[in-house]
């Protein structure tokens, strides 16, 4: 799989499994920035700083 531009990593797997599951107007609003992608890269950058542990 092609790492995702803007999420890359283990988000990016999360972006393409939400992707195919949904609709596409969903998805999009969802994952889509504005302008230059400042908040998407924002938020990308503050979930990065968690790490998911399995329990």
């Amino acid at each position: 799989m092609t790492p995702d531009p803007v999420l890359g990593g283990p988000i990016g797997t999360l972006t393409a499994a939400a992707q195919e599951k949904l609709p596409a107007e969903i998805f999009h609003y969802a994952a889509g920035g504005a302008g230059d992608e400042a908040t998407v890269l924002r938020n990308v950058q503050n979930l990065d700083a968690f790490r998911l542990v399995p329990g």
